[in-house]
């Protein structure tokens, strides 16, 4: 069998290398019974990196009320798809025709590939770094433990993905595209998991993990043409983080960010440590990634005129500059004064979340735990003005609970200014946010932000998982119940 399907594959590619296809297109045709669905996002990669959701269509119902995708495609490609809030990852090959069937919300894949992009959405998977990740592995105590469950997780999917292989459900060429992915999705999983197992500093156990890391990095190199998904994570946690690492402690790290210093850093181990060749990608997602936080450094706008004039032709450059963009805006607004609608609740015994209700005048209360380097908290506070006018209408006020530390308090009132954050203000102390996050979090121990509360006008919290500012319906739904 093993034979066969060498011979299979080599004839595949052969056969395909002898086709001309003039004009390939690849076909993507959903149809769902989700009559109030209007449009569906679909997302391709630039230069093999998904731009954070820049580089996205809006495709729209066609007469046959269909939502019909064309995609001009000469090589296989990974994009995404969000229908409806439901994430979906392909992988497309040039001059196919893929159908997806989404009804009473199960997704069906059919046509070429069909069974493969099934399996491609079926893998049970986190992001990594998410707690969600992390508590997957958190009683590997050692690293054999760690190598051990790893490998179960990798082992299924290759199981599946060659059980497709073998009975000719899916393309050699979708085989060896999932095959990838695999691979440097654990890859990435084995690095990231071990890289922050080395905060105690122990020497051997800081020789280990270097092994382990160089070893993965050796079998999985990141010079690779068809860059799998993960690309720029497993880069950053196989390669610049341990660098960065080595020459500098987290104390000496943090000193460089709270200067505005550490993005140069970061760009001069990037230039050293990657090949000319990838360079541009690498640095291009760096700077992309950096701007979204929206912390609006200065050394960011220093570090896109160096990228600017290393590859003035970059493709990625109109993906970048609204963002250097916003920073210049960003700084001339912060010099104005605080809005007068402001209110700061700073009583130095305020230590826990109950005790900081007492201040807040029985008033009701729509509370949004945040920090400065929350992206996509502060990608909520675009739906402000709808909301203010949401919490008007049923008499409630707005509570911003900052989860920053001390040494960020200047960009946190930078931040009030900037994004017109009108209502009380709360910047949490370590022991507020401890006993928050054991008593209001729904994660018990930790914090998982945004996240979004509602209290009635005796201080009584009516629920710690409230619908966040971008689902404005589902929130009027909830304060017009909690108002009956």
């Amino acid at each position: 069998m093993k034979n066969i399907t060498i011979i299979c594959f080599l004839a595949g590619m052969f056969f395909g290398c002898q086709k001309t296809i003039e004009n390939p297109k690849t076909q993507i045709i959903i149809t769902t019974d989700q009559d109030s669905l209007l449009y569906v996002d679909f997302y391709r990669p630039q230069d093999g990196i998904f731009l954070w959701g820049s580089k996205k269509d809006s495709i729209h119902r066609n007469n046959n009320k269909e939502f019909r995708i064309d995609v001009d495609l000469q090589e296989p490609e990974y994009v995404k798809l969000n229908v409806s809030g439901k994430e979906l990852r392909m992988v497309l090959l040039p001059n196919q025709t893929y159908r997806i069937a989404i009804n009473n919300d199960k997704v069906s894949f059919s046509e070429d590939n069909g069974e493969g992009q099934e399996l491609f959405n079926q893998f049970n998977r986190d992001d990594i770094g998410t707690f969600s990740f992390q508590d997957r592995f958190v009683k590997d105590s050692t690293f054999a433990l760690l190598e051990s469950s790893l490998y179960k997780l990798k082992s299924t999917e290759l199981r599946q993905l060659d059980s497709l292989l073998n009975a000719d459900k899916i393309d050699p060429q979708f085989y060896e595209f999932s095959l990838n992915d695999i691979n440097y999705y654990y890859a990435n999983a084995r690095v990231s998991l071990v890289s922050g197992s080395s905060r105690k500093g122990n020497f051997e156990e800081k020789k280990e993990i270097d092994s382990i890391i160089t070893t993965t990095l050796r079998q999985y190199p990141y010079n690779i043409k068809d860059a799998p998904i993960n690309w720029y994570k497993y880069v950053r946690s196989g390669i610049i983080w341990p660098k960065l690492k080595s020459q500098f402690n987290w104390e000496q790290r943090d000193e460089l960010y709270q200067k505005d210093s550490l993005h140069p850093v970061i760009i001069e181990t990037i230039n050293k440590n990657l090949s000319p060749e990838y360079q541009e990608r690498y640095l291009a997602y760096y700077l992309f990634s950096a701007l979204k936080v929206k912390k609006f450094e200065k050394s960011l706008v220093v570090a896109f005129k160096d990228f600017k004039s290393s590859y003035p032709n970059s493709k990625f450059i109109p993906y970048i500059e609204p963002d250097i963009n916003e920073i210049v805006e960003f700084h001339d607004k912060i010099k104005g004064e605080m809005p007068s609608a402001v209110r700061f609740l700073d009583n130095e015994n305020i230590n826990d979340f109950n005790r900081l209700l007492l201040d807040t005048n029985g008033e009701k209360l729509y509370v949004d735990v945040w920090a400065t380097n929350c992206a996509p908290c502060k990608k909520e506070f675009e739906h402000n003005e709808a909301l203010n006018q949401l919490l008007e209408k049923y008499n409630y006020k707005k509570l911003y609970v900052s989860l920053d530390r001390k040494e960020d308090k200047q960009r946190w009132l930078d931040m009030i200014k900037y994004y017109d954050l009108l209502g009380y203000h709360h910047l949490a102390s370590q022991e507020f946010f401890a006993h928050f996050a054991n008593n209001f979090s729904p994660y018990e121990g930790s914090v998982s932000i945004p996240q979004y509360l509602l209290v009635d006008e005796k201080g009584n919290i009516k629920t710690i998982d409230a619908p966040r500012p971008s689902k404005l319906e589902q929130l009027e739904a909830v304060l017009k119940e909690e108002s009956l």
